[in-house]
């Protein structure tokens, strides 16, 4: 798969996540955190809808990720709306953005978030938040931010990150915003790697 089939397809999720997930959430229950794992991103509450490789699923019925943004939620059903917040970064896509994903690459974009929601579950018990403006599943535990991003403009691949308010100077730390381990979604190994990793920086953080 090359690098520009997997940032369309990434861009293409985070714009449904934010336009028919996120947007009709905040309507009708003030509330843009969604959640993810397994194989699906989901709101956390009215309406119910999630997004897997199977395409939009609205009320028990899935819509295949075809046509426009838009065409997609006047067959779910739902209003196309972003939340009503402000941002500090733009969200790529809007309405009128054409969903044509690659399947493969839709695989690499839940598993990156399922693997990221087991290792963040054996770290911590704090429930994890996908955040619709940054496309990335986070928490945040004594002053430091623990998360997994699918790929942005920071990085193109699935990514895990420490980011502590401040921290000791350490080869350790390897990104403007503290640390970042780029990770296979697909290997075996990927959710004992990104909890290894939470720990150690989690340790570093708090020398």
């Amino acid at each position: 798969m090359t690098t520009d089939a997997y940032t369309d397809t990434r861009v293409q999720l985070h714009t449904v996540t934010e336009w028919l997930l996120a947007g009709p959430q905040y309507a009708t229950s003030g509330t843009i955190r969604l959640r993810a794992g397994g194989a699906s991103i989901a709101t956390v509450a009215a309406p119910d809808v999630s997004l897997s490789q199977a395409g939009l699923t609205v009320d028990g019925s899935t819509h295949p990720l075809t046509g426009t943004v838009q065409q997609l939620a006047d067959a779910a059903g739902l209003p196309c709306r972003r939340p009503a917040v402000d941002y500090h970064d733009p969200v790529p896509g809007g309405p009128d953005t054409d969903l044509d994903p690659t399947p493969a690459a839709v695989g690499d974009v839940l598993q990156a978030f399922a693997s990221g929601a087991a290792a963040l579950a054996a770290f911590s018990g704090e429930t994890p938040v996908v955040w619709p403006e940054h496309f990335d599943m986070a928490i945040r535990a004594n002053d430091v931010n623990y998360g997994v991003s699918p790929g942005d403009a920071f990085c193109d691949r699935p990514y895990a990150y420490v980011g502590p308010d401040s921290h000791p100077a350490d080869d350790f730390w390897n990104a403007p915003f503290g640390a970042f381990l780029r990770f296979d979604p697909q290997a075996r190994s990927a959710t004992s790697m990104i909890l290894t990793f939470f720990q150690t920086g989690r340790d570093l953080a708090a020398r």
